[in-house]
């Protein structure tokens, strides 16, 4: 054997090239199985390590540290966001049950979130003012992708003004189309905020 190194071309020869041989019409594509990596088979048996009665040797490259789990600023910013929306929001399981409310939507149903949370949507005031609320949230969550509730909802305020909101009900849904839970949007469509 030599112990000269190979010599290194940067010149690619045309025979060198490995190409798809062209199909003709007299022979059939065959099937390439994919490539895979080396798995233990009886041609590559799997080898454990010998035992050993002495301490286990250090590695030369210490392993890398495990990342430290922090929490991302997109998430704090969304809650920042949903929290401070002016716009009452709510969150509903597929019952009806009220699992999360923000602020301006508490103040649209005249009521303590730690009283809201956890009642059926239609014993608030969105119930009275929507009475079909929970039938067409049923509705929706037994279907397979069901589309986004719309209502218009007018009625009196106390002051007498005669006013008129927007009611959305979207529906959440895992990857086979089943419902998980709804988000409620309320806007008003004929006031200022």
């Amino acid at each position: 054997m030599s112990n000269t190194p190979k010599q290194r071309t940067t010149q690619v020869q045309p025979q060198q090239i490995v190409e798809e041989r062209p199909e003709t019409t007299d022979q059939p594509r065959r099937h390439r199985p994919p490539v895979r990596e080396r798995a233990p088979t009886s041609l590559y048996p799997r080898v454990a390590p010998p035992r050993s009665t002495e301490a286990p040797e250090r590695p030369a490259v210490a392993p890398a540290p495990e990342p430290v789990p922090r929490a991302k600023p997109a998430a704090a910013a969304h809650r920042q966001l949903v929290s401070l929306c002016p716009l009452p929001l709510v969150q509903l399981d597929t019952l009806g049950n009220v699992l999360w409310a923000n602020d301006p939507f508490c103040e649209f149903v005249r009521e303590d979130r730690d009283a809201l949370l956890g009642r059926r949507v239609d014993e608030t005031r969105l119930g009275v003012l929507y009475p079909t609320v929970l039938s067409e949230l049923q509705t929706c969550a037994g279907q397979v992708a069901p589309p986004t509730i719309k209502q218009v909802l007018r009625f009196e305020e106390r002051d007498g003004r005669s006013v008129t909101w927007l009611c959305w009900l979207a529906p959440e849904t895992n990857a086979f189309g089943e419902v998980l839970r709804l988000f409620g949007y309320l806007h008003p469509l004929s006031e200022q905020l």
